[in-house]
């Protein structure tokens, strides 16, 4: 992944808080990240002089975001990325940088951007969590350098950063605590709050709903993207010091029987166990029950729609997506949907639904069932907070 780690306000100190690895690459994912600037704005500058537009920097990637917002930004990644060569050449005793080049031509060539200062830094939003340790971005950048980025790397030539030596301590200890806590309530605090008839009741079951909320979907796949993952390894000893964190905070959650219920409800839901269509749940009461399908599954379920106009049916959608009511939206759709089917050469029908199935809010929706594009649990609170 193109990136770039903000461990200090100042370009200079924080190239030199860069471990070994990162000299040596990071220069070239900065200049890959202000050449695509240059490209998407079309600017005047001699695109001989620097790279080509990266399909790897992607529009939504932090670092391209925040170099975009300001010249002051995009002056400070120029710098960033020469000080990192400076970095390389006294680390490695070199002379040269196959980067330094382009880097001196971004730098003597900004585009037009806005001159309002420098903005506060946006990192790369990953599943590890990190970015909701604090509200600094530099706070949130060491901590995952001191626990994941640079855990077993070199500082040739200088001496290892203090702050790292001190996170990573301060970390392994947290972890440990953690994970004693974590193993407490799932184990001992929650097991004994439940009664008969409930449907959570052994300790790897609550685990499996803290998993499922804290990545909101396929954790196991998930959990994979991790640096260094082992499935022979219980998870719980791979979490990351903020996963960790936050997976007590839903298992003290838990002890509440209507948040567990719920949260259970979710992860059957997440593990395509649930059954639906349930003829038995009022959907429109019980939502976190209902199963999204592209298909006309359960069609009638939450109102028998036998309206035949395809307008009065289209106008009954957009208002229930006005009201937020995404099931009643839902049915509206799988309706008209039926009915293209059922005449395939319909092409107002059919236009009708693409339109449907275009809807902005309706697709949000329709992406908190598609553990891809849902994003990882979203605390409500920092770690820290400052």
């Amino acid at each position: 992944m193109v990136n770039f780690f903000y461990l200090d306000q100042d370009p200079k100190i924080c190239a030199q808080s860069y471990c070994n690895k990162h000299i040596i690459k990071i220069p070239i994912e900065i200049a890959q990240i202000l050449s695509k600037i240059h490209h998407d704005l079309e600017s005047s500058i001699d695109y001989s002089t620097i790279y080509n537009s990266s399909q790897v920097v992607k529009n939504t990637l932090g670092p391209y975001l925040w170099a975009m917002e300001s010249y002051d930004n995009y002056i400070w990644s120029c710098r960033l990325g020469l000080e990192l060569i400076n970095e390389y050449k006294y680390r490695y005793n070199k002379f040269e940088h196959k980067t330094e080049k382009i880097l001196l031509s971004l730098l003597a060539n900004p585009p037009n951007l806005p001159k309002i200062g420098i903005t506060k830094f946006i990192g790369t939003n990953k599943y590890d969590m990190f970015q909701y340790i604090s509200d600094d971005p530099i706070i949130c950048a060491k901590y995952h350098y001191s626990e994941i980025k640079c855990e077993n790397d070199k500082w040739t030539n200088r001496t290892i950063p203090i702050w790292f030596t001190k996170l990573k301590n301060l970390i392994l200890e947290k972890k440990k605590k953690l994970i004693d806590k974590i193993n407490f309530q799932v184990r001992n605090k929650l097991p004994s709050l439940v009664s008969s008839g409930d449907r959570v009741i052994r300790f790897h079951s609550f685990l499996r709903v803290i998993y499922d909320h804290l990545f909101q979907g396929k954790w196991d796949v998930k959990a994979k993207m991790m640096n260094k993952f082992d499935s022979k390894k219980p998870l719980i000893n791979q979490l990351t010091y903020p996963q960790l964190y936050f997976a007590y905070q839903i298992s003290k959650s838990l002890e509440n029987k209507k948040t567990l219920s719920l949260l259970n409800t979710q992860s059957l839901r997440y593990r395509k166990k649930l059954k639906f269509p349930d003829l038995k749940i009022d959907y429109k009461q019980n939502p976190e029950f209902y199963v999204y399908t592209s298909n006309i599954i359960g069609m009638l379920i939450v109102e028998p729609y036998k309206n035949k106009n395809i307008d009065i049916l289209y106008n009954y959608f957009l208002e229930y997506i006005q009201k937020n009511d995404f099931i009643g939206a839902d049915m509206v759709r799988k309706y008209i949907q039926f009915k293209s089917i059922k005449l395939v050469k319909n092409k107002y029908i059919l236009k009708k639904l693409e339109t449907i199935n275009n809807n902005s809010k309706y697709l949000e929706w329709i992406n908190t069932f598609n553990w891809k594009k849902t994003d990882p649990y979203k605390p409500k609170q920092y770690i820290i907070n400052l």
